[in-house]
């Protein structure tokens, strides 16, 4: 009788979790387009600050291209411009 009783609960509960809507059909992808990741675009722009920072050291290019509210982690959380002001360029660029 509990053998019984047991696998009747059994077979409900595999019966409702198989008969669910699929993970498709709950919550559809997003397609993909314009708003997405461009590679492209963010490789572009390393390269372009790696070319202004062989061309006039790299703490000028970095003060050149850091937006004014930006953050440096050295070795805390500091305003980005405000420390690279502090900062003299090598004289050999990294």
């Amino acid at each position: 009788m509990i053998r019984r009783a047991a696998l009747t609960g059994l077979a409900a509960l595999v019966l409702s979790v198989a008969s669910g809507p699929a993970q498709t059909q709950r919550m559809p992808l997003p397609s993909v387009g314009p708003g997405t990741a461009n590679p492209s675009a963010v490789v572009a722009a390393e390269l372009g600050l790696a070319r202004l920072a062989r061309e006039e050291g790299q703490w000028t290019a970095l003060r050149k291209e850091a937006e004014k509210d930006a953050v440096i982690f050295a070795p805390g959380p500091v305003n980005a411009p405000d420390w690279l002001k502090q900062q003299a360029d090598p004289a050999e660029p990294m």
